[in-house]
């Protein structure tokens, strides 16, 4: 009898960062059960750099790692593994979440160095995708780096009183009362009640600005309101993206989407302009602007969609070694951040997990920046080899203060993810602008995208993952996420996805970590001053980057 075996065509999807060079290679499928329509997928795994510490701060980096495969050109499904039936080399651990939707693989022991995990194998039940015996399947396998932050208390506030006068208003902080500079204690994820007291409390210090359709608009402190015990906290343990969002990444994500529509609504051009001439997508530009290489051909491929690409040097050449793939994704609006990490099923971070990311278990410092100081470099650096995977700073990276990109002034847009710390021999925090865990540009670069305690929309979110698929016009569509079915009131609270609803408007989102935009200030780890605000524009300035419940 004639058996029939799935016939691979494999295409390895990676991305490749001189600090971490994490690569995805020699993916296959094996060992096919025509019974129980189930097979094996095997790959080998390598990146630099890696660790694992049980001493202080007693964490590891981590690749979080997940598929898509499809038939032919029909769209591509979110691949989920089975628990069981899967391998690891000796000195690696893997680690599958309850949802199935990827997995997390470190190291098994304290270590650091380079890392090569070779033969890892996963079960696929092909079959309960709706995958006949005889398809033919494209698959597609994305690793992106994480950093472990473990459980524990932290604090959240800087003990810094101030006040801006230079026309923009004040900058809130989290403490204690209006006569206690001290910040929050946060000491489990149990709801938190704020109060009106003169010290010893959860005081709400905000003066926030909120933009609304009609502008923008002042919200005073000491709002008396409660955090439910679902909204993430920071107090559990969470992987974190150890780099922003790439501009590799962007383009990997925007050629996995199922239509030219998809791609319209995740990008700045119109796609279905005819004749299309402003190649730059994000930018909608003829011309590279702000260091944003991502371009796409002029012309669909034939099946609906567009080809996309990076081309920094615009020599139409698509690819090359210095076109900008590991540059910070730009021109990133909250809608589509919210898309590439419900697609990666990951989540957006709260702002107090961001907090704590970057402080850790340390006291807090007035004004600090997330290396744990208040000073930063002021003078602009100069880039070696721009563009390429070794993008370097040279001759300008300070020993004594921070180092960050924090003014428009110091670039001509975003740098490579990690350059500060490709940049040294001698690596400290201070030098590499790296939090206390290790996660790399929470101060400065790009913006980062986090969800608000500070409005009733923000606190409806209740940490829940991003299941890798969008609704058919591109949007995220997990529940109670910010902006869900187009809630652009903070005060209405965020809800479960209505049936054609997805994440297009901005309710509970916030900014947090400063940018290239100028206004270093912004960077600093408890500078609340955006934490609600959110402009619906595309900028130069605004990016992300996600998070995961650990397991």
């Amino acid at each position: 009898m004639k058996k029939n075996y799935i016939f691979i065509l494999v295409l390895i999807c990676f991305t490749t960062i001189k600090a971490n060079n994490i690569i995805i290679s020699n993916v296959s499928l094996s060992e096919q059960n025509l019974t129980t329509r189930t097979c094996k997928i095997k790959f080998d795994v390598t990146w630099d750099n890696s660790w694992r510490n049980s001493s202080i701060p007693g964490n590891w980096d981590a690749a979080w790692i997940f598929i898509k495969a499809r038939q032919s050109l029909s769209p591509y499904l979110h691949v989920n593994i089975l628990d069981y039936g899967y391998s690891v080399p000796n000195g690696a651990t893997m680690q599958i979440p309850a949802d199935r939707k990827g997995f997390f693989l470190y190291r098994s022991s304290d270590g650091s160095g380079n890392v090569n995990f070779t033969d890892c194998t996963l079960l696929w039940d092909y079959g309960q995708a709706g995958i006949p015996n005889d398809a033919t399947i494209e698959l597609k396998v994305f690793a992106i780096e994480m950093v472990y932050v473990p459980q524990g208390s932290f604090k959240a506030g800087d003990n810094a009183t101030w006040y801006y006068s230079g026309g923009s208003g004040h900058y809130g902080y989290f403490k204690q009362g209006t006569a206690d500079n001290e910040p929050w204690n946060i000491l489990g994820e149990d709801p938190i009640t704020t109060t009106n007291t003169a010290s010893d409390g959860y005081y709400y210090n905000s003066w926030y600005w909120i933009w609304t359709p009609q502008g923008t608009i002042n919200s005073g402190s000491g709002e008396i309101f409660t955090i439910p015990d679902y909204f993430p906290k920071g107090y559990n343990s969470v992987y974190c993206m150890k780099y922003e969002i790439s501009q590799q990444q962007y383009t990997d994500f925007l050629n996995s989407l199922d239509n030219q529509t998809q791609q319209n609504n995740r990008i700045e051009s119109n796609l279905a302009e005819i004749p299309f001439t402003n190649k730059y997508i994000m930018s909608n530009s003829a011309t590279v602007n702000y260091r944003n290489s991502i371009a796409c051909s002029l012309t669909p491929n034939g099946n609906g969609y567009n080809q996309f690409f990076c081309d920094l040097n615009n020599n139409n050449v698509a690819n090359e070694s210095d076109d900008g793939h590991n540059i910070a994704c730009n021109f990133l609006k909250w809608p589509d951040v919210a898309s590439y990490l419900d697609w990666a099923a990951l989540r957006p971070m709260t702002e107090l997990e961001f907090e704590k990311i970057c402080r850790g278990p340390n006291e807090a410092v007035g004004l600090e920046f997330a290396w744990g100081t208040s000073s930063f470099a002021t003078t602009p650096y100069s880039i070696d080899l721009s563009g390429s995977a070794n993008e370097i700073i040279s001759g300008g990276l300070s020993n004594n203060t921070g180092n960050a990109s924090l003014s428009s002034t110091s670039s001509s847009g975003p740098l490579r993810c990690g350059i500060f710390a490709a940049s040294t021999s001698n690596p400290t925090r201070m030098i590499t602008g790296a939090t206390y865990y290790g996660v790399m540009e929470m101060s400065g670069n790009v913006t980062e995208f986090c969800v608000s305690v500070g409005n009733v929309a923000g606190r409806a979110y209740n940490g829940q993952h991003g299941d890798g698929l969008l609704n058919p016009q591109g949007h995220a569509n997990v529940d109670y996420w910010p902006g869900i079915n187009g809630n652009t009131d903070h005060s209405q609270a965020n809800i479960a996805t209505i049936t054609g609803g997805g994440v297009t408007a901005s309710a509970g989102i916030g900014w947090r970590g400063g940018s290239i935009e100028g206004y270093p200030i912004l960077g600093y780890v408890s500078n609340r001053v955006a934490a609600c605000t959110y402009s619906p524009t595309r900028t130069y300035s605004q990016g992300g980057r996600g998070v995961r419940s650990a397991p």
